[in-house]
């Protein structure tokens, strides 16, 4: 659906008032208005689904798998956040059990999407460093404004998207633990008959907690947007004062 909006508002608010000029360009003459348009409507829409519709699926494929994974682990903590259980022992043992479970399950997501991550992310980041770059040392045409800001929205929602879905992992993690230390601190407080479950409690905060990493090379934190808005930053200034100097 994105590819047939963006490729018609494309083709007939830009490339229709130059369709002779872009023909010309290529050496090729259509027969008419509308077998020009047909042409351009066509190769349009094959550039956006490749840009922009692929990208995304495989953007939000992974972050419901990761999202889905997240959920799992916001159930656990409310669970054990739960302090009406009759049975506070087996309660316990059945969170670690299921704990483990899909702390096993995120370590195989992880490794399974490392590669694809770093790909994803090189290939978002190389497309913003680009058209940084020839925005500010070019003067755009308007036919190529609107290709230029579907790739850039494009490639800061996918690394917006799946840095924050990611990232949520860990957080949830950190969550389980804290509130695992907090009913062991109550249990050391209120009885010694509560020796089992501080024995569960310990190893549940002992986890070391998982981040999604990108081909090992990064590990997702929501402070990577902000250096990553940085560095953009930077390299925009880097571009400007490179202008001004030749």
């Amino acid at each position: 659906m994105i590819p047939v909006l963006m490729s018609t508002v494309n083709t007939f608010v830009e490339n229709g008032k130059n369709i002779e000029i872009t023909f010309r360009a290529l050496k090729y003459y259509p027969s008419n208005n509308s077998c020009g348009f047909t042409i351009i409507l066509i190769i349009e829409y094959m550039l956006f689904t490749v840009y922009v519709e692929y990208p995304l699926l495989f953007a939000i494929s992974m972050c419901a798998m990761v999202q889905l994974h997240g959920l799992y682990l916001i159930q656990l903590n409310n669970d054990l956040k739960e302090k009406n259980a009759v049975n506070l022992t087996a309660k316990l043992s059945k969170i670690l059990n299921d704990y483990n479970s899909i702390e096993e399950k995120i370590r195989q997501l992880s490794n399974t999407l490392s590669t694809s991550l770093f790909v994803i992310l090189l290939i978002c980041f190389c497309n913003l460093f680009i058209i940084l770059s020839y925005c500010l040392t070019n003067v755009i045409p308007r036919f190529l404004l609107y290709e230029l800001c579907a790739n850039g929205f494009t490639s800061l929602i996918i690394v917006f998207s799946v840095t924050i879905c990611c990232s949520a992992i860990p957080e949830n993690m950190l969550r389980i633990k804290k509130t695992a230390a907090s009913l062991w601190d109550d249990c050391v407080l209120s009885d010694l008959e509560y020796r089992k479950c501080m024995s569960l409690l310990e190893r549940i905060t002992n986890k070391d907690v998982i981040y999604i990493s990108a081909g090992g090379v990064l590990d997702f934190k929501k402070s990577f947007l902000l250096s990553s808005l940085g560095t953009l930053f930077t390299y925009g200034l880097l571009i400007l004062n490179q202008e001004r100097i030749s």
